[in-house]
């Protein structure tokens, strides 16, 4: 669980001010600047462009002025060092992320959350906190490749996947995968496993595989036209692949299913 300790919207500190804690605040402070300022991380003083980001840890030196105005917006916050570890963002390194106006507006939501204090309020907090580290997370991991830039490729991988997915009866190959997002198969599929943690054949198999699962819970669909309209054409192949996925074959499937239904009608 994430712990709101204090935060701040489109705050104004006085122009030429300098935040100076030389032991750190104790916990977590990730700072959206708005405005260029000027930071010294390491005795090395750099001036950052505007919508610059930086997580300083609980016990790091915080040394920052700003340049013309001090306009920023900021949260410290408590938090399980492996709770935050899974999103792979780097300590008391200044970074910029691309959607930086998202951020800023999760922790214009956190702040309304601190204040109104409705029901569930930390919870909210939480999951607002949550939801802005994967956005930073995800703009700052991505791999970088020739001739594919950051900005569109992780967009374009989501709308193939949907398309792979969403026609899940064809016969997919590799090559036509990879054709959708004008990669080769070898970078195609390194995307692929990097964005969605899995091969683009695995997860084709296992949505194939959880959609005739729904399907063969209606009795008016034969057990081979379920496989068919999934993809499955070899029938002693599709139920090796049933088998290793749910340990029973589609029969005993639509049997336990069919007993299960009977009894929570009962």
């Amino acid at each position: 669980m994430i712990h709101l300790s204090h935060c701040g919207y489109n705050t104004h500190n006085a122009n030429y001010d300098v935040i100076d804690r030389p032991n750190g605040s104790g916990d977590y402070l990730f700072l959206y600047f708005i405005a260029p300022m000027k930071v010294t991380l390491n005795h090395h003083t750099t001036l950052t462009k505007p919508n610059a980001c930086i997580l300083y840890s609980p016990n790091a030196r915080q040394y920052y002025g700003n340049v013309e105005i001090f306009y920023n917006s900021f949260l410290h916050f408590e938090v399980e060092e492996e709770y935050l570890s899974q999103f792979h963002i780097p300590t008391n390194t200044i970074f910029y992320p691309k959607h930086y106006t998202a951020i800023n507006q999760y922790i214009q939501q956190i702040l309304n959350q601190s204040i109104t204090k409705d029901p569930l309020y930390e919870l909210a907090i939480h999951s607002l906190l949550t939801e802005l580290l994967i956005t930073v997370s995800r703009d700052i991991n991505v791999p970088h490749h020739k001739g594919v830039t950051s900005e569109n490729i992780l967009d374009v991988m989501k709308s193939v996947r949907i398309q792979i997915l969403t026609n899940y009866s064809k016969d997919w190959t590799l090559p036509e995968m990879a054709n959708l997002a004008n990669l080769s198969v070898s970078r195609f599929h390194y995307y692929y496993k990097y964005y969605f943690h899995t091969s683009p054949k695995a997860d084709l198999l296992e949505t194939r595989l959880n959609q005739v699962q729904f399907l063969l819970t209606d009795q008016t669909i034969s057990i081979k036209e379920a496989a068919r309209l999934t993809g499955f054409e070899d029938m002693p192949h599709f139920t090796r692949l049933f088998r290793s996925k749910t340990g029973m074959t589609p029969t005993e499937y639509r049997l336990e299913f069919l007993s299960t239904e009977g009894f929570h009608k009962a």
